[in-house]
Parts: structure tokens; C-alpha cells; sequence
């Protein structure tokens, strides 16, 4: 539970369940889009994700909020500490992290490179990398309303650590890993990942050439 002081009153919220932030971030994502012109937006400007956040306070009861006669209609920029709060509690700021040792040698020796580990917290997985098909339908299915949903479907699709029920008991109370691991292979599958890493350890060995400071005290 998280509490959120406004000049009305102390709005509570619970974490949101992975559907809560999937559709979440799909409409928010779909209502802060560029328009093209003449394009209508009205519900987008209602339509935002409100319903989930809304959906996530345990109190004061939701009509108390109401964005045309309660709280948010006289406060609305409290909408955005409430979306804070929604991926806090969610493990949006939880980083996916390279963790190679997250790979066993069975997979290892089946995937080879296409094998990929990562820890999120304390946990570690293992998945593989988007196949050509796989890269390529994302790009043509997926949408300005549905690409987190996309993203976390074919994150859970290359998922190799966790098979069946598992899948379901890993992301149970991380509702955001789905996502950060499609958008993560996404980025292997552009070798945007590597790239990075690439230039961050070249860049890392330059440093350590070149300078005549004494290492960081750790």
C-alpha cells in the first residue's frame, strides 16, 4: 500500500495486477502519442489509463476522485503522482540487468548465443533471443494501442527459465517484468543492447588506460 497527501485528503493505492499495468501503459502510451492532422482525440483525453489508476485505490472510493466532479477535477495534476505511485508499486523501476550466470549449460549448449540471462531483482531468468518471424510480425502487429502488449507477450513467448505455471508465479506481483523483458530482447534483436555494452567497455578499458587517478574507493 502507498499513501499520497493532497490538500483533500490521504488517496491510498494498492500494486497493480499485470493486466492493471499492461492496459495502463497501452492507453497512456496511445494518449500521449503525436496526432496526426485533422486525427480525432477526444476519448484519448479521458481514456489515458485513468480507469486503471482509479481501479488501484483502495480509498477513498473512486467517485470521491471523480475527474469531472471529485479530487482530480479540482487537483487533475495529482493524476501524475498517482501514475508514480501505480509504477512503484508495480516494479517499474526495477532494472533488467545482464546476468550471464543466469544461463545453465544445458541451454547454453542448446541456444548458444541466442541464449540470454538477465536478473530483476533478485530473481535471475534466462530467454532467448526474437527469431526473424518473430522480430518481424511484432513489427508488423504491433499498434500505438498495443504495444506493451506486445512487447510482454513475446517476452513471455522466449522465456526459457520458466515454463507453464511458472511463467505465472514469476510474474506475480512484477507486473512490469513481462514488458522490460520484451522491450530488452527488443533491443538484442536491433543489437542495440551490445552496441551499448560495446561502447561502455571500450570506453570503460580507455579510462582505465589513460588515467592517473586512483580507483573509486569501494
Amino acid at each position: 500500500m502507498s499513501a499520497i497527501e493532497t490538500p483533500e485528503g490521504v488517496i491510498t493505492m494498492r500494486a497493480p495486477t499485470e493486466v492493471e499495468a499492461l492496459t495502463f501503459e497501452d492507453k497512456h502510451r496511445a494518449a500521449r502519442r503525436s496526432r496526426s492532422s485533422g486525427e480525432q482525440v477526444t476519448g484519448a483525453v479521458y481514456d489515458n489509463g485513468i480507469n486503471e489508476l482509479l481501479g488501484c485505490v483502495t480509498s477513498p472510493d473512486r467517485k470521491v476522485l471523480d475527474v469531472d466532479d471529485g479530487w482530480l477535477s479540482l487537483y487533475p495534476g495529482i493524476a501524475d503522482r498517482m501514475i508514480a505511485e501505480f509504477r512503484r508499486l508495480g516494479g517499474y523501476n526495477v532494472a533488467l540487468q545482464p546476468c550471464p550466470e543466469a544461463i545453465d549449460p544445458q541451454t547454453l549448449g542448446n541456444f548458444g548465443r541466442r541464449a540470454l540471462g538477465f536478473a530483476y531483482g533478485e530473481v535471475k531468468l534466462c530467454a532467448r533471443r526474437m527469431t526473424w518471424p518473430e522480430y518481424n510480425a511484432f513489427q508488423a502487429n504491433q499498434t500505438g494501442e498495443n504495444f506493451w502488449a506486445s512487447l510482454a507477450a513475446q517476452g513471455k513467448a522466449c522465456l526459457l527459465s520458466h515454463q507453464g505455471d511458472e511463467v505465472e508465479k514469476l510474474l506475480l506481483g512484477r507486473p512490469y517484468l513481462a514488458m522490460d523483458l520484451g522491450l530488452k530482447l527488443l533491443d538484442h534483436a536491433m543489437g542495440v543492447a551490445e552496441t551499448k555494452a560495446g561502447k561502455s567497455a571500450t570506453a570503460s578499458s580507455s579510462k582505465t588506460a589513460t588515467s592517473t587517478s586512483p580507483p573509486p574507493v569501494s
